[in-house]
């Protein structure tokens, strides 16, 4: 099993009925959904694990 922290820059709102839309993914695969209160803190918590042997990431920038 695996989950992902997805970090979205955006003007509009999402809920997690749009933005499962958008994955294509089921919604109740979504469980927190949040507008960034402190980037710097969101973006550490993030980015913790990069480095572990376990994981895998992607990096978009559009």
């Amino acid at each position: 099993m695996t989950h992902v922290h997805l970090l979205i820059d955006t003007n509009s709102n999402y809920n997690r009925l749009g933005l499962a839309k958008e994955l294509g993914i089921n919604k109740k695969a979504i469980t927190y959904l949040e507008k960034v209160k402190n980037a710097s803190d969101v973006a550490n918590y993030v980015t913790k694990d990069f480095w572990k042997r376990t994981s895998s990431y992607d990096i978009r920038f559009n």
